[in-house]
């Protein structure tokens, strides 16, 4: 699902294809979509999960099927055959990495 969206977010931004025109979205009520951001971030992210996917990646595998997949914590633990709690620690320890990664001085939420 995270390659098709990123594809999907380099083919928009593409300059045939008017990437340096300035777009808006819309959210239409999915979860995905809400936290959908600009192209740009987007990229941002898939390049922040491939570093971590090198260094961690029990850790890039949560963030990837929380945000690529809009799973929840209970059916993410189904699907990748964990306990919740262990789902749970992996993705607060992703997300404190994210926030690292990408210099947040609030710090996850």
């Amino acid at each position: 699902m995270r390659s098709v969206r990123v594809d999907h977010a380099r083919r928009r931004n593409s300059k045939e294809r008017g990437g340096d025109w300035s777009r808006g979205t819309l959210a239409l009520g999915h979860p995905n979509l809400a936290a959908t951001e600009t192209t740009a971030e987007l990229l941002g992210l898939s390049d922040a999960l491939d570093e971590l996917m090198d260094l961690q990646s029990d850790l890039a595998e949560v963030i990837d099927v929380r945000f690529f997949c809009g799973l929840g914590i209970d059916a993410m633990a189904e699907a990748l055959g964990l306990g919740t709690r262990t789902v749970e620690r992996r993705l607060r320890t992703a997300t404190a990495w994210l926030f690292d990664h990408f210099g947040d001085a609030q710090g996850p939420a």
